[in-house]
């Protein structure tokens, strides 16, 4: 009773995730690539990396056969959050919880040029969910 009450509180509980604060090193070419209009922020090229990052390379890496239908309704989430193009956004601690826990495990396995990426990206994840321990 006491972990489904929990359980209950993690999923009410919102956490606000800004992409563009994730610090991501973004060459002169993934720049052009990223960029859909000359006048792009700064910030939402920094989230377009980090949608490229999780689309391309982390979630693929992590279901390589699928995903069951719960972490189907996580990554449904997500790719509204991802089809929405905003920076910030306010999602349930869960939903953070799942994406760190899915994409930032030690032994996930992806393109060698993605590391520093993925790093960073997996620290920043980490300061949105301190109160949840280390990844297996």
């Amino acid at each position: 009773m006491a972990e489904q009450k929990q359980r209950a509180i993690m999923a009410a509980k919102l956490t606000t995730m800004d992409f563009a604060d994730m610090g991501f090193t973004i060459s002169a070419q993934d720049q052009q690539n990223l960029r859909r209009a000359e006048a792009d922020p700064p910030d939402l090229l920094q989230a377009r990396a980090c949608w490229f990052l999780l689309v391309n390379h982390l979630i693929p890496a992590a279901f390589p056969s699928g995903a069951d239908r719960k972490d189907g309704r996580f990554l449904a989430q997500w790719q509204d959050v991802i089809d929405q193009e905003q920076v910030r956004v306010t999602v349930s601690h869960d939903a953070v919880d799942w994406l760190r826990r899915s994409v930032c495990k030690e032994d996930l396995r992806i393109h060698p040029a993605m590391s520093r990426w993925r790093e960073t990206f997996c620290t920043y994840m980490g300061t949105l969910t301190p109160d949840i321990g280390a990844i297996e």
